[in-house]
């Protein structure tokens, strides 16, 4: 180990005190202030607030003082300063409750005391106690990468058979990973003053301390009393500390040493970077290093670092070592008006490897010219890969030095840093020139080089400002999703050589005890078998080989587990087509992998599961952005919580490339559909005839209890499960022909008001004007029995802009278009509401065919400007049919004066809040003429009238065969509920063996498989009658179940009718 090697956990030595030294005594004089060239190390005091608890003139001090603080304060133990001298006679026994005065170990008289006496240990009503207490004392503070002693001296006293003891930690130390690092000594016994010390190598990261002294230990009272006095600590140089280390073993002293200096140090040993090698060579030879450049006045040679040598060889005055362990040699560059340079041997630089080296340079006599370190990437790649002749290696000077340095515990040395980041892709190799002027810049001086140290660190300690060198080069292809060809890496650990964690990627992995691992690797064979992957090559992402010098990312899972890598977002553009497509392949039977497309609200847009290829393969997704600009993120799985996968999983050349509509629709593969509003939006599969919940909107009852209305999405076309009833009595499916897209539907069962919001955004910008188009039905089965101030319908509109509130068409779709004119940039969600105030005004609420879209100025101003339109809202002649469904039909013909719309009745809607002003247009009678829907055929039911007492009687039959049925589905749940309580416990009892047996047999694990079967088969039976009971609940079933009595009641009179013409016949 070469003398840059830290000393590592020296193991703690505790051994009986033969003769205390104190701290200081072991060193030699040295200022505080500074440091001669002739001198060997450095010290200095560390503050640590009243260390000799002299900082009071009383004869005692209860409590919290100066620089000391109690850790808890009420544990009635004595907690004072004590003078051992002044009233010692008077307080001894009645105050301090001691037996004995127990002296001193400093110079003064104070000492600090804890004991657990609770009156005087001489007085007859003495009784022994046990308690816990301990001070802390104030703040220290540790420099990074330096070295400190630290000494406490302590006593012990009993005042009966028990014995007491006392602790002393150093706490508040950590490690880089921020865990506690403990350094103590713990129920120390000690009936004389003893000094106990503590040795500290901090790393990379400063550090924060107190010196705790205690009564027992935090844990474990304790009797009697304990004793503390000198507390003191002083930072030394290097070669300081590991002397003093080395006089504590050879005294037999008590102490204990840690090391936090986790730097993760290249061994440069073999290419003489600290110039230990023998140098029997003469000026300007030396071992691994090699003159570059020079005159006949500048010169450069390995020296032997005492002030006689230096002197004899350079004529120059002797700058001293850098204070660093077993330091003997330098190397030295003088010139007498000159220059020369020299270079080092090659030092390797991983791909992705993260670098900082550190040259401590210090000048003697130089009154001309500067020195400089460059580092300078060789020829390395070039030569091994002939397709980058063309590449040309980085080189980067450092900042110049032409004085001494600050820092007195390396003697005033400078450190010059440099940070070198490697490639992403190639191993490449840098080396060191050293110079002292140059042929512009003539030196006069000299300058002692010491102690290069190559050390390997993480991304929290790499800077990249001042001397930094990053190598690079230019052959990665870059996709429009960031790191899609994971070329970049982040979060890098110092001490990682392979795998490294991609960036613009988040990765997740499951809390299961399961070996996981995710990563860049390349897979160039060189590379790729120095990595010491088990696994075989997965080859190059296009064509499998393994000759180019390629990354790909890797996931993998021991044992049937799921982990996950989610990209950076990515945006897309309203109106655009895209097509995201990445390179796969899996590895290890069984291996999938899962492909899901959220949006920035994690909205899932697609779930593709279950891919496999044992070749490299490719996904393709073509996206339809729709209406609105969004941002999407990409979601690679390898198994997921409810199906776990093990073995390998590699991806590669992750992009988004424009696409056509032409293609997008041509396409039978992959698709993202985000036109309208998301209703195509089935990443599951799972929307049907009956309402499911939609990925892109959220439902809520937002008046009336759970269960009082409902909301989600159903199928559209053919769907015959939901109906409504028009103006004239007749019972329609809300499919008459023209639905091709799915529906959003509102249900009320009781008075309450139902909302369904958008999880995505639509976009507004300042000044521009939009259009909200939709389709609306709506049906109220008892309206007719309504209030006539009955406050129901629905209320629409964006957020931030007034809505529409208590619309109806309850005569077929209508269609309608809302004009915005944003006055600010903002985002805004789409929102649906149901009203219902009673239960004559409950019923359903469906829309469809929505979109929001850009639009024109004069299409605003025109609306706006129509004669009929009001300047208040709801007020125009025409507003008020909204509110009337009586006025909703194909007859109304209304006028149209606007050349620029085909609107025949608009409403203005002031806004409550600036954000906006939104014109409403109902497109009903004359503008769905020229749309020219298919529509369905409509039977009108003569005699049906709701509010007739036959209908009334016709109702009450429904209601009596709802109850029916729902009680049957009742029955079946409760029967299907039956069957999973006797399964269960039958595989209670197959546990109970299970765990006797103490072992899982494979006879019993298939029980518990068909157990598991079973129960899942019957619970999804249970879950489709709830679903099916909940549709037979609802007022469009049971408008089925009249019209189905009114058609057998119809059936039956005209059979009856029949009858009776047949009698009469019969008669004649």
């Amino acid at each position: 180990m070469t003398k840059k090697k830290l000393l590592t956990k020296i193991s703690a030595g505790i051994f009986a005190l033969a003769a205390p030294f104190a701290m200081l005594a072991a060193l030699p004089s040295i200022s505080g202030s500074s440091a001669s060239a002739a001198e060997s190390e450095y010290l200095q005091s560390v503050t640590i607030s009243n260390g000799s608890f002299n900082a009071t003139s009383s004869s005692y001090l209860e409590g919290d003082f100066s620089g000391w603080k109690r850790k808890w304060g009420n544990t009635g133990a004595k907690t004072m300063v004590i003078d051992i001298t002044k009233d010692y006679a008077s307080y001894g026994s009645s105050i301090y409750y001691l037996k004995e005065n127990p002296g001193k170990k400093g110079s003064d008289n104070k000492i600090l005391m804890i004991n657990s006496a609770s009156s005087s240990p001489n007085s007859t009503n003495y009784k022994p106690s046990s308690k816990s207490e301990g001070y802390y004392s104030n703040s220290i503070s540790l420099s990074a990468n330096s070295y400190y002693e630290f000494q406490v001296s302590m006593k012990t006293a009993t005042f009966d058979e028990a014995t007491e003891f006392g602790s002393i930690y150093l706490s508040g130390l950590k490690d880089e990973k921020g865990n506690v690092v403990t350094l103590s000594y713990e129920n120390v016994t000690s009936r004389n003053w003893s000094t106990y010390y503590f040795y500290v190598a901090t790393g990379n990261t400063s550090q924060t301390s107190t010196i705790d002294l205690w009564l027992g230990n935090e844990n474990t009272p304790s009797s009697g009393a304990v004793f503390f006095d000198e507390v003191s600590g002083v930072q030394l140089s290097q070669n300081a500390y590991y002397e003093n280390i080395n006089h504590r073993i050879k005294n037999g002293d008590n102490f204990k040493t840690t090391s936090i200096d986790d730097r993760n140090i290249i061994d440069t040993s073999s290419i003489n970077f600290d110039f230990e090698k023998d140098n029997t060579g003469a000026v300007n030879t030396m071992v691994d290093w090699k003159i570059e450049n020079q005159n006949e006045k500048g010169h450069a040679r390995v020296i032997d670092m005492n002030e006689g040598n230096f002197e004899h060889v350079t004529s120059l005055t002797y700058p001293g070592t850098d204070f660093s362990k077993n330091n003997t040699k330098s190397m030295v560059l003088w010139a007498n008006e000159g220059y020369v340079s020299v270079v080092s041997q090659p030092v390797d630089i991983k791909a992705f490897g993260l670098y900082k080296i550190t040259v401590r340079a210090k000048t003697a006599d130089l009154t001309a010219g500067t020195f400089l370190v460059k580092a300078r990437e060789t020829s390395k790649i070039k030569d091994e890969f002939a397709y980058l002749d063309s590449y040309t290696p980085c080189s980067k000077d450092s900042t110049a030095i032409s004085g001494k340095g600050s820092n007195k515990f390396i003697n005033e040395y400078s450190e010059m840093i440099f940070y070198v980041q490697g490639h992403s892709k190639y191993n490449s190799q840098i080396e060191l020139v050293l110079s002292l002027g140059s042929e512009s810049n003539l030196a006069k001086g000299g300058v002692a080089i010491d102690n290069i140290v190559v050390e390997r660190v993480g991304s929290d300690d790499f800077k990249t400002d001042g001397n930094y060198l990053e190598l690079k080069t230019a052959t990665a292809y870059e996709g429009t999703i960031k790191n899609g060809n994971f070329n970049l890496a982040a979060n890098l650990d110092k001490n990682t050589s392979s795998l490294f964690k991609p960036a613009d990627w988040t990765l997740s992995q499951s809390s299961a005890n399961v070996t996981k691992q995710a990563g860049i690797l390349n897979i160039y064979q060189p590379y790729f078998s120095a990595g010491g992957f088990e696994f075989a090559n997965p080859g190059d992402a296009l064509d499998g080989t393994t000759t180019d010098v390629e990354n790909v990312f890797m996931m993998y899972n021991s044992k049937a587990d799921y982990q996950s890598a989610t990209s950076s977002t990515f945006s897309i553009s309203a109106s655009t087509y895209y097509n995201l497509t990445f390179r796969y392949k899996t590895m290890g039977e069984g291996s999938k992998i899962n492909v899901k497309v959220v949006d920035e609200n994690g909205i899932v847009l697609r779930y593709d599961k279950g891919l496999s290829s044992d070749n490299w393969s490719t996904y393709n997704c073509l996206i339809n952005a729709g209406e609105a600009s969004n941002s999407l993120k990409l979601v690679l799985e390898l198994g997921n919580s409810d199906e776990k996968t093990a073995g390998h999983a590699f991806f590669d050349r992750v992009e988004l490339n424009s696409s056509s509509k032409e293609t997008f629709n041509a396409s039978e593969g992959n698709k993202i559909d985000l036109s309208g509003f998301m209703l195509s939006l089935d990443p599951n599969g799972s929307i049907n005839n009956a309402i499911s919940s939609s990925n892109a909107f959220t439902g809520k009852v937002e008046i009336g209890s759970i269960g009082a209305a409902n909301g989600g999405i159903v199928k559209g076309k053919g769907n015959t499960n939901f109906q409504y009833i028009d103006k004239e009595g007749n019972i329609c499916p809300i499919d008459d022909g023209t639905l091709d897209n799915n529906v959003l539907v509102v249900s009320t069962n009781t008075p309450s008001t139902y909302s369904l919001s958008s999880n995505f955004n639509l976009s507004t910008e300042k000044d521009k004007y939009y259009k909200l188009k939709f389709r609306l039905l709506t049906s109220f089965p008892d309206a007719a029995n309504a209030k006539k101030d009955a406050k129901y319908g629905v209320k629409i509109g964006i957020n931030g802009f007034d809505f529409i509130e208590n619309l109806k068409s309850n005569n077929g779709w209508q269609e309608y278009t809302i004009l915005f004119k944003a006055t600010e940039t903002k985002d805004a969600k789409f929102s649906f509401s149901l009203v219902s105030d009673s239960m004559a005004t409950t019923g359903c609420a469906y829309v469809t065919d929505i979109s929001w879209e850009s639009s024109e100025e004069n299409l605003y101003t025109g609306a706006s400007e129509k004669e009929e339109f009001g300047k208040t809202l709801f007020t125009s002649k025409t507003a008020a049919s909204t509110n009337d469904d009586t006025n909703n039909d194909d007859s109304n013909n209304g006028s149209n004066k606007d050349s620029q719309t085909t609107d025949n009745t608009m409403w203005l809607l002031i806004p409550s809040l600036i954000t906006a002003v939104a014109l409403i247009i109902a497109v009903v009678g004359f503008c769905m003429r020229h749309v020219k829907f298919k529509k369905t055929d409509k039977k009108r039911k003569e005699g049906y009238d709701r509010n007739s007492t036959a209908s009334n009687i016709t109702t009450n039959q429904a209601k009596d065969v709802q109850k029916a049925e729902i009680e049957k589905v009742d029955a079946q749940i409760a029967e299907l509920e039956n069957k999973i309580s006797e399964l269960d416990s039958e595989n209670k009892e197959v546990s109970e063996k299970a765990r006797e047996a103490g072992r899982v047999t494979g006879e019993v694990e298939k029980e518990f498989r068909t157990f598991a079967a079973k129960r899942a088969k019957i619970q999804k039976q249970i879950e489709e009658l709830g679903e099916h009971k909940a549709m037979l609940a609802s007022p469009d079933h049971l408008l089925s179940i009249e019209k189905k009595i009114i058609a057998l009641n119809k059936s039956k009179a005209k059979a009856q009718k029949a009858k009776d013409d047949k009698s009469k016949t019969k008669k004649k």
